[in-house]
């Protein structure tokens, strides 16, 4: 509407939302006036020059409140793809003397939102935030968007705060199948199809390390000492192995090609977390994209990070060459 634009120069950085209140409220004026001038009574027009006054001081209160609201949104390290995440709101109030209070906060774009409690003059709150992403991907963190409703709630008036950076989306976890190993790509197996694997014998007791296999545990030595203590072993050699993923779909922009194809991303996503998790070594294959087999949490992010960024493209099937044959790799039936 024309008149609610011109209002916005009063309310920089606000969106100005009419309510049913707000109409109600016109139909309620014009009815006082009519009747306050066709019978001069002085009590009507008091009870007009309130209704007015409260319109007024409604709108300055709110636009005080907003006025003197920050906030900003902190990610977990781990996102997934349609499930629950928590989010942690910080909301700032540097207003000197009013309180904020009767504040939503949402994510654009996102489900999910709350009411703030009040928050003190020049004081601030934390709160969690439910909220889901409904895809995988790298996008940018979503706005962090303030509404105030109150007193009279005559309008929504809101304010987006543009959160910096970007935020990874790990695809959806779901139940796990067993994995389908294939041996090394033709690149790595030229270079030895052997790597050492944590599980021969014992050498020495050491204290827990973040990326240790918890089935290395000494639970005796830990129960004595109360701490962790794990066994560090010899290393021995086992075959490499590789989970492959083939992005090669007949039509990349057909909805259930895209659906199917985020189900298989889901799957290999979830086969390699757990794998990982247990300690196992595990190689990824995409497309041209090679991660050598490790273990630990930061092997298990850069799987993820290609699995989160891959996208299904228009062709045949791709050429590397696997030592297990075409049954190993995670592939659309149908669509090469």
């Amino acid at each position: 509407m024309g008149w609610i634009s011109a209002l916005e120069w009063r309310f920089p950085g606000f969106s100005l939302t009419p309510t049913r209140a707000f109409w109600w409220f016109l139909v309620w004026v014009a009815v006082l006036g009519v009747s306050a001038l066709n019978t001069g009574n002085n009590a009507l027009y008091m009870l007009l020059a309130l209704s007015l006054g409260a319109f007024v001081a409604s709108g300055v209160l709110s636009r005080h409140t907003l006025g003197h609201l920050q906030g900003e949104t902190l990610w977990p390290a781990e996102v997934w793809a349609s499930a629950a995440t928590r989010v942690q709101v910080v909301v700032h109030n540097t207003s000197r003397f009013l309180p904020a209070w009767g504040v939503v906060c949402r994510l654009s774009g996102l489900p999910g939102g709350l009411v703030l409690p009040l928050v003190p003059p020049r004081g601030k709150v934390t709160v969690p935030l439910l909220t889901r992403f409904p895809a995988r991907g790298l996008f940018p963190r979503p706005h962090l968007t303030l509404e105030v409703r109150l007193p009279l709630g005559f309008f929504v008036k809101s304010l987006n705060i543009s959160q910096p950076g970007e935020l990874l989306v790990y695809p959806r976890l779901v139940a796990a199948a067993l994995p389908r190993f294939s041996g090394p790509p033709q690149g790595i197996q030229e270079r030895g199809t052997a790597r050492l694997q944590r599980g021969g014998e014992v050498e020495l007791l050491r204290e827990f390390r973040p990326g240790d296999d918890l089935r290395d545990v000494h639970w005796k030595q830990t129960a004595r000492q109360g701490r962790v203590i794990v066994m560090e072993r010899r290393e021995r050699e086992r075959s490499l192995r590789f989970l492959v993923l083939d992005p090669h779909v007949r039509d990349p922009e057909d909805p259930e090609t895209r659906r199917r194809f985020e189900d298989l991303v889901a799957e290999v996503a979830s086969v390699a977390r757990k794998l990982v998790h247990t300690g196992q070594a595990v190689g990824l294959v995409v497309g041209e994209r090679v991660l050598p087999p490790a273990w630990g949490p930061e092997h298990l992010r850069k799987v993820l990070t290609l699995l989160a960024l891959v996208q299904p493209v228009r062709g045949a099937a791709g050429t590397i060459f696997l030592t297990q044959g075409e049954q190993a790799v995670y592939r659309l039936a149908g669509s090469s």
